[in-house]
């Protein structure tokens, strides 16, 4: 059995996450789906989050189907990113003690998205390079996991970008895994 991706979106629901020019609540749990569905298109496992699941329970749920899945799995946390209306690009955070594979893997994603939006590669973070020093999702999860920043949804250039690609990247995030 091939790869197993378990998507989650990071924020469910409009005002629940970072805003701008993309409601990072909206626009996480459409992309999730659309990802999954694409994904499941191409004969990849994908499983998703509920859209009412709290973190803790997501996390809870992640671990034990993992534990039951055959082959390699990864976690991939759908958000986007927000700071002053200036910063830009996609990064991916991943924890510091990552495997390499899942490390190649998150390099392949982050250069993925910034080559797919013709926007600024930010590059790999560690849990010690977010303004938060723990991210549950990345020290809490037993599958390999990573936090996909995909671009800062309260910068312009950034955003439209996103919106004029945002069928090239599903697409392009399916051929990371056939």
């Amino acid at each position: 059995m091939g790869k197993t991706v378990f998507l989650c979106a990071g924020h469910h629901g409009a005002g629940t996450g970072a805003g701008g020019f993309i409601d990072e609540g909206l626009e996480c749990i459409k992309l999730r789906d659309d990802l999954s569905h694409a994904l499941r298109g191409n004969g990849v496992i994908s499983l998703i989050d509920q859209n009412t699941a709290s973190l803790s329970s997501v996390i809870r749920n992640v671990n034990d189907l993992s534990t039951h899945i055959d082959g390699e799995s990864v976690v991939i946390d759908i958000h986007f990113n927000s700071f002053n209306k200036k910063a830009h690009g996609s990064e991916v955070y991943i924890h510091s003690q990552t495997s390499n594979s899942n490390k190649e893997f998150a390099k392949k994603l982050v250069e993925m998205t910034s080559e797919t939006l013709g926007i600024h590669n930010r590059g790999l973070r560690t849990t010690a390079q977010s303004q938060h020093s723990r991210l549950a999702m990345l020290t809490k999860i037993k599958a390999p996991s990573m936090i996909w920043e995909i671009c800062f949804c309260d910068e312009k250039t950034d955003s439209e970008a996103y919106i004029e690609h945002r069928q090239e990247l599903i697409d392009n995030f399916v051929k990371l895994f056939v």
